[in-house]
């Protein structure tokens, strides 16, 4: 066994006692993993001529992993156990492998340009990937947050082209939806980085320019005709930001306290909950 192995060992019996809330996480994960590999069997013979919602929404899906992940990095590195951030990481693994390698998108008859955006995709993702599985490190972790930085930022500009690919109306509210998770997530990860003790000297600009851009894209996405349909969707929708409300307020805090824990509840609930806003989103168009 080597060290890494022994951390994930230590901090997975530390670990044990899941909360009732990261257990109904991984069943609705494990659903989510048999959705896929149900999809992936059926367009292995189901060749479309545009990208589909699913796409979309599969996308989606990568960018919010890829700083859920970083997020899991650093609670790793800090030694902390709540809702078992080791296993979290793992699952998210296997979940970005599933999206990145199974190659279920080239199975499509997609246009040349998104196959190049999307080949770009999985080769920012091979290198960010070897870190992840390395024991955790206060010297590598902000070359790794530029990593996933870019690979999110080129994550979004796919979702666009293949919000716009699909030709279906209504697909930029599944992208806006989509994109509030991932500033969750991004703020997520920045945050725990910073708790850690691998200070960002841009910190809190960058804190300001996340609540910025979430606010513009859920002001974007309220005003929608679609949304403004849906009370349901619009009680989802205020819940999220709610809750960022508060992730903003620990986040720009210069009081030099973190709480780690209260930060993760906030990031896991944002995470499920923008998935049931895709799906409910998805039903309206």
């Amino acid at each position: 066994m080597n060290k890494f192995e022994a951390v994930f060992t230590k901090l997975r019996s530390a670990g044990a006692g899941r909360s009732k809330y990261r257990e109904r996480g991984t069943a609705r994960h494990s659903i989510l993993l048999l959705f896929m590999w149900l999809t992936l069997v059926v367009s292995a013979t189901d060749v479309k001529a545009n990208a589909s919602t699913e796409n979309v929404q599969e996308i989606v899906e990568v960018c919010m992993l890829s700083n859920r992940m970083l997020k899991d990095y650093a609670l790793i590195g800090m030694g902390v156990v709540y809702q078992d951030p080791v296993a979290d990481l793992q699952a998210g693994m296997v979940e970005m492998s599933m999206y990145m390698s199974t190659g279920s998108l080239d199975s499509y008859d997609l246009s040349e340009e998104l196959g190049v955006s999307l080949r770009q995709l999985e080769a920012a993702w091979s290198e960010i990937e070897p870190t992840l599985i390395t024991e955790p490190s206060k010297d590598d972790v902000s070359d790794l947050r530029n990593k996933v930085e870019k690979f999110t930022t080129h994550c979004e500009q796919v979702v666009e082209e293949l919000a716009i690919d699909t030709q279906i109306p209504g697909q930029q509210e599944l992208v806006l939806a989509g994109k509030l998770g991932m500033e969750v997530q991004r703020l997520a990860a920045l945050y725990m980085i910073q708790a850690w003790g691998a200070k960002h000297d841009q910190y809190h600009s960058e804190v300001k320019r996340i609540q910025s851009q979430f606010k513009k894209n859920y002001q974007q996405l309220t005003s929608a005709d679609s949304t403004g349909e849906s009370e349901e969707l619009r009680s989802l929708l205020k819940n999220v930001d709610n809750q960022f409300l508060v992730f903003g307020f620990l986040a720009s805090s210069k009081s030099g306290r973190y709480q780690p824990t209260r930060a993760e509840k906030i990031a896991a609930n944002v995470f499920y909950e923008v998935r049931d806003i895709l799906l409910l989103a998805e039903e309206l168009l």
